[in-house]
């Protein structure tokens, strides 16, 4: 297999530059965004099967003319992503017997016992056993939220007017898409959402998308391309926020590949990477590599609620780099997307407790409630003191005015006077006994 990398100002330039050399079968095998001398660059890894010519790489290939070879070709990308995981997978076997667990304590043990339960790899175990070893008597949460940091959806959190959702077939991208949608419209009533279907293709999700849309009094869009969004946004269509429903994409093809043929390479757009922990470690880490894009800005997990471990929340966030912005589970349309934060993930993971938005609501009003109690008992208390204070002072005023009424000014002088030669006597009294 003949690979080779190529560096240029966009993914859309240098993927020209791969099909006039490769040809048409090249496969992307990874893209990143890198920065050179002040500038950011678009790198692509292409790779492509080439015929080698007959005998080569054969010994005594004239000798056995008249026998059939067989035909060989190259390790394909399939192949050397699986040698590079078993070689990363020994060299990890190496590490882990040198990890002097007992010099953390007994908490930390556990904990990192039960995240490899729940299916978090060596790679991330190693992370948090470096992170808690410099820091004794540390919480593992400490780490955890440097591995696994959150941006929860809210229009303040995420001001870019351009949202799309993609992810793998199935994993629920049309309705997370409604479901983001409907948050913002709940959140400011009077914001202009508009949904874009760009899977038109998709006969079932356009049927869901419109109806919903016209039900919550959102805009709807069809856009095959970002030429079609902005056609759309000339006649006279005015949006706040547009969500995005992106087609997965085809075998063979990744994310950035199906962005730049749709036109949607403007960097004023945030992707978010719809997964689910139903995947094996392995296939999340293809997918991760399919969907690596300079514009994909968070994760959000779905159907949270049919997978058994959760484990797997921690391996994406580390490979990926990316904050989780949003988690789902249930079928339902109002109540279960939850906007993602450090102690729901964590629920979900050490107790497996759904982040449903009604648990949200609920504590929110729990805590709405309390302050409200607490503020009405600070208020009685106040009125209480206020209500003493007058008593008191009303005491005093009627002390005195009595204090007028019965005594003449002389009596008045005359009870000071005696009032002061009584203290003096007690005072020399108490002097004589001492």
């Amino acid at each position: 297999m003949h690979i080779k990398t190529y560096l240029g100002p966009n993914t859309k330039t240098i993927l020209a530059e791969i099909k006039e050399e490769l040809g048409p079968d090249a496969v992307i095998l990874s893209s990143r965004t890198v920065r050179r001398d002040g500038k950011n660059l678009s790198e692509v890894t292409a790779g492509v099967e080439r015929e080698q010519p007959p005998g080569a790489g054969q010994p005594n290939a004239g000798a056995h003319e008249g026998m059939a070879r067989p035909s060989f070709s190259g390790p394909g990308p399939k192949s050397w992503q699986r040698e590079w995981a078993q070689i990363h997978d020994h060299f990890m076997a190496l590490l882990k017997p040198h990890m002097r667990l007992g010099d953390l304590t007994q908490r930390q043990r556990a904990a990192l016992e039960y995240l490899q339960q729940e299916g978090v790899n060596d790679n991330a175990i190693l992370h948090l056993y470096r992170a808690l070893i410099v820091t004794p008597h540390a919480s593992i949460l400490e780490p955890l939220s440097a591995m696994v940091p959150c941006r929860p959806w809210a229009a303040d959190k995420w001001p870019q007017r351009i949202h799309a959702v993609t992810g793998p077939a199935g994993v629920g991208k049309t309705v997370t898409a409604l479901r983001l949608a409907l948050a913002l419209k709940n959140e400011n009533p009077d914001m202009a959402v508009c949904l874009v279907n760009a899977d038109v293709n998709k006969g079932h999700g356009r049927l869901v998308l419109k109806h919903y849309a016209e039900l919550s009094d959102l805009l709807y869009c069809e856009a095959a391309s970002a030429k079609d969004l902005a056609k759309w946004a000339r006649n006279g269509h005015e949006a706040d926020r547009f969500i995005i429903d992106f087609p997965a994409p085809a075998r063979g093809d990744s994310l950035a590949a199906a962005m730049s043929r749709m036109g949607f390479v403007s960097r004023n757009m945030d992707i978010h990477l719809l997964l689910s922990p139903q995947y094996s470690g392995r296939q999340l880490s293809v997918f991760a590599e399919i969907y690596r894009s300079e514009n994909l800005a968070s994760l959000i997990w779905t159907k949270l609620d049919e997978a058994d471990t959760y484990g797997e929340l921690v391996n994406v966030a580390l490979n990926m780099g990316l904050p989780i912005s949003a988690l789902s589970a249930g079928a339902g349309l109002t109540d279960s997307l939850t906007a993602a934060e450090k102690s729901s993930v964590w629920r979900l993971i050490f107790k497996h407790e759904m982040p449903t938005a009604r648990a949200v609501h609920a504590a929110q009003k729990k805590a709405k409630n309390f302050a409200l109690k607490e503020k009405i008992r600070q208020s009685e208390d106040d009125i209480e003191d206020n209500a003493f204070e007058k008593e008191r002072a009303l005491r005093e005023e009627e002390t005195q005015a009595l204090e007028r009424s019965v005594l003449t000014p002389q009596r008045q002088s005359r009870t000071r006077q005696s009032s002061t030669k009584t203290r003096s006597a007690t005072g020399e009294h108490i002097r004589a006994k001492v």
